[in-house]
């Protein structure tokens, strides 16, 4: 389909390809799945369309609950103003769907000649519909052939009773599943029956169990830490007996079983560093690797004679490697994707790899011979694939859905704005007084984008599909942005233009940077970068892009006020510190061991300072006043410990805008593939 094609719906015009509604002089931006739902319901116009067919065709091989279609479908009515008891637009069936009722027209029919060149408004008026329909029927063509091809595999949940579950997997006869569980300060390693459901508890214990994994049907092996150490263990399901290995280490984070030789793989700590060991368990021995490799999430491959893991450079960046145990010969592997987050063996020659790559997150395979990466299933937007598992014989795939809910609130402030917070993740808010506009950044849309509610309108700001945006700083005369989002460690630096809402500028930095505000002459930017241990501030510049260093030992905050004088915070002494005009450094006095040193949770306004504290039960934020010279702390408010704060502002009337989670999910699913995976 055209991006510029048009139809109507009374007097509200629909652009599918802008995702937007026009009524008038008013503009609705939608969600793309939105406008899906919506152009779906149009091309079958005058028919009752079920939820769960919505679903099929819409988020095909997804695990998604019916309430996104209600959601859908209530969004639609509200922009047509459409009555749900009344309905102009669109129709509730009981029980049975939706139907769109209302007549479509295309923006330009097409004449057709007859007999006496005279075309009756009956016959014009099929023809547009005809033609609004080749148009719809066009847009879904053009959306398949966009996409990657993803399988579709029938998707079940794993029911439990559990806060958290990890680290499933498939015993090798395919009948139980096997995971280790969190609830109430104990660890419980279940036994499930995937066909019955039935649930065994066979270890439950207060010390941490790490990864338990199949050795065969009747016996599984997993780590367990206790006091800075962890062992290993093994356990005989039909005994109930416990028996414990000659291994121990500072930590255990996964262990994988080699089938085929009964070789262990351990991913632990070793010398301040994560690592691999290799245990032969028919003789209990530790096979002798050359050195430690530092590895992340290893995992066996092509018949067990390889080890693949990630790995993470000196500068942050995420690697993905190959180790041969015959060899000892290390391997790079160049990535197609952005961001890995767990590896798994499938078969003797690929790899199984939940990934994010454009803000989207699924699942891929890596064919070890050929090298090549494929997509296999697409996650749910706003939700993350890990833990994986995958049974050859039975074609199961078992992995952990983590979905997380992250709402934005306001305190302080008397503005009302309905639409902020989705279902979704809906974070890093800065709200622009003069303006009376909020400026915050949501997965709503699938990938990470910058977003605008002001008043009642809610509009995406950007379309980057970015796997994650810091919070963004704004001007002083609040009409330019600029943020940062990280690929790799890389930051890309980019500024819009508030009243164009186009970018303007960008520039890409090859470390991870911190963007702490905008210079009073809006022709820089104040950044800080570093390591865990040292901290620095610089100035970059918007019109040569040349970066200057400022404060070492400094992070968290830099103020610069309208006399020029400059204000941070030493790290390494937790003080606050002047900068005056004249090059002169002063410490004003100590902050609290218990203050929050994250950026943007420090904040100078006319002359007070406000930060963060946390106490057991609750995160506390305090003012001090620069000009009193015995620096009395006066608490402003109290906010929930797990608070994460964005923005601390006001003078007369301080606010605070802070995300806090909501729900965080994890679900266990199995995903039955019809035909092997090639």
């Amino acid at each position: 389909m055209v991006k510029e094609e048009k139809f109507f719906v009374g007097d509200f015009i629909v652009l599918p390809a802008h995702n937007k509604i026009v009524h008038g002089e008013q503009s609705f931006q939608l969600e793309p799945k939105i406008m899906d739902v919506l152009c779906y319901l149009i091309t079958h116009k005058n028919q009752v369309i079920s939820k769960q067919t919505l679903l099929d065709a819409l988020w095909p091989g997804q695990m998604l609950g019916q309430d996104v279609i209600t959601r859908a479908i209530f969004e639609l009515r509200k922009t047509f103003g459409d009555d749900a008891k009344q309905p102009i637009f669109i129709s509730t069936i009981p029980r049975k769907g939706y139907c769109f009722i209302h007549d479509v027209t295309s923006d330009d029919p097409i004449p057709i000649r007859v007999n006496s060149n005279v075309v009756s408004t009956k016959t014009q008026y099929i023809v547009s519909l005809f033609v609004v329909i080749a148009l719809l029927i066009a847009y879904w063509l053009w959306l398949g052939v966009s996409e990657p091809k993803i399988s579709k595999p029938q998707l079940s949940l794993v029911s439990h009773q559990f806060d958290k579950a990890n680290n499933p997997n498939i015993s090798p006869n395919g009948v139980n599943l096997l995971y280790v569980a969190e609830q109430n300060d104990e660890y419980f390693v279940v036994k499930t029956d995937i066909g019955s459901e039935k649930q065994t508890v066979l270890i439950r214990t207060a010390e941490r169990i790490v990864a338990p994994k199949w050795l065969n049907n009747n016996e599984i092996i997993y780590g367990k830490c206790e006091d800075g150490k962890c062992g290993l263990h093994q356990f005989n399901i039909a005994e109930r007996a416990n028996s414990h290995l000659p291994y121990q280490t500072r930590e255990i984070f996964s262990i994988e079983v080699a089938p085929k030789n009964q070789q262990v793989l351990i991913a632990n700590l070793q010398g301040g560093f994560r690592s691999f060991d290799i245990v032969d368990l028919a003789n209990h021995r530790l096979l002798e690797l050359p050195e430690a490799i530092n590895a992340r999430r290893p995992v066996w491959g092509n018949n067990d004679r390889q080890v693949f893991f990630l790995a993470n450079t000196p500068n942050g960046n995420q690697t993905f490697n190959s180790f041969d145990v015959t060899s000892f010969k290390q391997t790079e592997i160049e990535l197609a994707v952005d961001q890995i987050f767990t590896l798994a063996t499938m078969n003797n020659d690929k790899i199984l790899i939940s990934a994010r790559k454009d803000g989207l997150t699924g699942v891929w395979t890596y064919a070890t011979n050929s090298a090549q990466f494929a997509k296999l299933i697409d996650a749910t937007p706003g939700e993350v694939i890990s833990d994986l598992a995958f049974h050859n014989e039975s074609q199961r795939l078992i992995f952990k859905n983590v979905k997380r809910n992250i709402d934005i609130n306001i305190e302080g402030l008397d503005v009302h704005l309905p639409n902020v917070n989705s279902e979704l993740i809906d974070l890093n808010a800065v709200y622009l007084t003069k303006r009376e506009q909020l400026l915050f950044v949501s997965n709503r849309s699938g990938a990470y984008e910058l977003w605008s509610a002001q008043q009642e309108e809610l509009k995406r700001l950007t379309n980057l599909k970015l796997n994650v945006i810091d919070r963004p700083i704004v001007n002083i005369q609040q009409n330019q942005l600029a943020f940062v989002s990280t690929k790799q460690n890389i930051s890309k630096l980019s500024v819009i233009n508030l009243d164009t809402q186009q970018i303007t500028f960008t520039h890409q930095f090859d470390k991870k940077v911190f963007l702490l505000g905008w210079a009073n002459d809006e022709t820089g930017l104040y950044f800080s970068t570093g390591t865990r241990e040292n901290y620095a501030i610089y100035n970059f510049s918007l019109l040569d892009k040349a970066t200057k260093p400022v404060m070492v030992n400094a992070g968290v905050m830099f103020h610069e006020d309208k006399q020029g004088n400059h204000y941070f915070v030493n790290m390494a002494r937790n003080f606050l510190m002047q900068q005056q005009p004249n090059g002169e450094v002063s410490a004003l006095f100590q902050l609290p061991e218990s203050m929050l040193l994250t950026p943007h949770q420090t904040a100078i306004v006319d002359q007070e300072l406000y930060f963060v504290e946390r106490f057991n039960n609750r995160l506390e934020v305090k003012v001090v006043s620069l000009i009193d010279e015995q620096h009395k702390e006066h608490s402003v408010m109290k906010l929930p410990r797990n608070a994460y704060i964005t923005q601390l502002g006001g003078q007369k009337n301080p606010f605070v805008i802070y995300d806090l989670l909501i729900e965080d999910k994890h679900q266990l699913v199995i995903a039955q593939f019809d035909k092997a995976i090639r």
